[in-house]
């Protein structure tokens, strides 16, 4: 006997405007969400687990009586203000799941380095606010060995990623690139 579990609708609908899953992979993945959605049927425990591991959802989420509200654990820049993207719109999955990803590995990092006994990187929070634009960006430049002539070099965008990466990992900085599992790409 297949063991039922009630789960509002709300919070469904919430994982799927959340997961970013386009409508006709969706229909696919999901066959009996609109029965699930309507209330003509509840899934099962089985069901929701894979629903929760394919939408990028954390399990105990659906169970909550309604949607939660998640914030961005970071300033987000994307935006003057931090103001959310577009009206109403919530963070996407993915885009969490690599922030979440990424505070685990610099908390990794930075213990790391304290075990080890690195000394503290001179130009962290070496700018202020109030610093001309320029300034910094030429400080970073020096930095990075960001020149006219180290740009010549490279002669596509690729290079000029692993140039960059490999000089921000030699001045001591954790450099962490994620790739878009459905097709490899950098997100």
């Amino acid at each position: 006997m297949r063991v039922r579990v009630e789960v509002q609708s709300s919070v469904i609908e919430w994982a799927r405007r959340r997961s970013g899953i386009d409508d006709e992979t969706w229909v696919t993945r999901f066959p009996r969400y609109e029965a699930w959605l309507e209330g003509e049927i509840a899934p099962t425990l089985r069901q929701l687990q894979e629903f929760a591991r394919k939408t990028h959802t954390p399990v105990g989420f659906l169970f909550l009586a309604e949607p939660p509200v998640e914030a961005v654990p970071i300033p987000d820049f994307r935006t003057v203000g931090s103001r959310p993207v577009g009206l109403g719109q919530a963070v996407s999955a993915d885009l969490l799941d690599v922030i979440y990803t990424c505070q685990v590995r610099q908390e990794w990092y930075r213990d790391h380095q304290l075990l080890n006994g690195e000394a503290p990187l001179g130009f962290v929070a070496s700018g202020r606010v109030s610093d001309p634009v320029d300034a910094i960006a030429e400080e970073m430049g020096v930095l990075l060995d960001w020149t006219v002539a180290s740009r010549a070099q490279c002669r596509t965008w690729e290079q000029a990623l692993t140039w960059l990466r490999e000089r921000a990992e030699a001045a001591g900085v954790l450099v962490s690139i994620s790739l878009d599992p459905r097709d490899g790409s950098l997100r």
